[in-house]
């Protein structure tokens, strides 16, 4: 199935539904791509105008959402209860053509749990902003890889579990945030250092990789993504930026890989660290 090319406003309820069938039996091979369209937003990409709930409800299969414009909703622009999710190069909460606000009600986009079991989530290359609630928000268990977003003004950034942040966290189902320790301009070049805790056990969870991201501010939600560097077998993490980041705030998440039982692993991303200031 294909949605492509349309603008989608106005309805009372959902703009695009991806519907289960057979009393509730899910189809992983089903696949569904909403690609290039205008959800909840005019065809000029400039006015809102809404669907009474989410721009797209998917609720089987996969679902791939690329280069959409989904501003304007009741609810989330974009919402997922289904058994996988690639979301990518979409501008969520903000006109097609430049930032100005056209917030969805309420999360720019959400990624229930069932996407468990059938490999990782992905949102990556998004403008997602204005947003009444969260930026990105995802149910525990969702396993989703969030990397080089931008992300600004959401009522919140990045959650795991609606709760709020949480910087600490001992259980797999929400990855500990990494800890940024430091960050130095030298004269030449921004060095920011830190370290990611590790959850043992027979579903473990260990990092391997730091995304970092500049914003105006120790509010900040993940601005400008600045790049990704690997993590150490002993947790610590070293990203160098050629330039000067003073007067900008750092904070980055942590992809891990999540390991059960010994024989199983699947990826998935942490909420943002605390940020701090270049010094």
């Amino acid at each position: 199935a294909e949605v492509h090319g349309l603008a989608i406003g106005g309805f009372p309820r959902h703009g695009v539904v991806i519907e289960r069938e057979n009393q509730g039996q899910r189809d992983l091979s089903f696949q569904s791509y909403i690609k290039h369209n205008y959800i909840g937003i005019d065809p000029t990409g400039h006015e809102a105008r809404p669907n009474g709930s989410r721009g797209v409800m998917v609720n089987r299969g996969h679902g791939w959402l690329e280069g959409n414009v989904l501003s304007g909703n009741g609810r989330s622009g974009a919402f997922f209860d289904s058994q996988g999710a690639t979301v990518i190069s979409n501008r969520i909460g903000v006109a097609a053509f430049d930032d100005t606000p056209v917030a969805n009600g309420a999360s720019g986009l959400f990624i229930g749990e069932r996407t468990a079991g059938y490999g990782s989530a992905s949102v990556e290359r998004n403008v997602i902003a204005h947003n009444r609630e969260f930026g990105i928000a995802l149910a525990p268990r969702s396993f989703t890889v969030v990397r080089d977003n931008r992300m600004f003004a959401n009522g919140a950034g990045l959650d795991i579990g609606l709760d709020g942040p949480t910087l600490e966290s001992s259980s797999y189902e929400k990855p500990p945030a990494p800890v940024i320790a430091g960050a130095h301009f030298d004269g030449m070049t921004t060095t920011i250092t830190g370290h990611v805790a590790e959850i043992p056990g027979w579903i473990s969870a260990k990092a391997y990789a730091v995304d970092v991201y500049s914003n105006d501010d120790l509010l900040g939600q993940g601005e400008r993504y600045l790049g990704q560097t690997t993590v150490a077998s002993d947790g610590t993490f070293t990203f160098i930026h050629a330039g000067d980041l003073r007067g900008q705030a750092i904070n980055a998440t942590a992809a891990f890989s999540i390991t059960f039982f010994y024989e199983y692993s699947i990826s998935s991303s942490s909420e943002f660290s605390r940020a701090v200031d270049v010094n």
